[in-house]
């Protein structure tokens, strides 16, 4: 074997060792990119992000006022604004982002939303 050739395959075999490591921490890079990207367009990250914001918490207020202070599924009366949690009619398991818009949300009592789940409620 010619030993210019040995050289330029050494060489060559270098290289490809490089840019196979690049490539590796460019995957790696994207990875975590599209994971980050995956959490924050998470729509129920979305929601939960909403709801803790000045914007859902007085969309929350009116709709206590709105429903009488009264779980929109049994009718009792809540104890507070803190004891109503906001209710996807519609389910984020089911309906993904789409689910969270304005008119799809209810005010309900702890039980009647663990009770619901994601189950859909037509009466809501």
């Amino acid at each position: 074997m010619d030993e210019n050739f040995a050289i330029q395959l050494n060489g060559l075999y270098q290289d490809h060792m490089i840019a196979q490591h690049h490539q590796e921490q460019v995957e790696q890079q994207t990875n975590e990119l599209l994971d980050e990207v995956a959490r924050v367009l998470n729509p129920r990250r979305q929601f939960a992000n909403w709801a803790r914001s000045q914007e859902g918490q007085a969309w929350k207020r009116n709709q206590f006022k709105q429903q009488n202070e009264r779980c929109a599924r049994c009718n009792q009366p809540f104890n507070s604004l803190a004891a109503a949690e906001i209710h996807h009619v519609r389910s984020l398991h089911r309906v993904g982002k789409r689910a969270n818009t304005l008119n799809n949300y209810r005010l309900l009592c702890t039980p009647c939303n663990r009770q619901l789940g994601t189950a859909f409620d037509e009466n809501l």
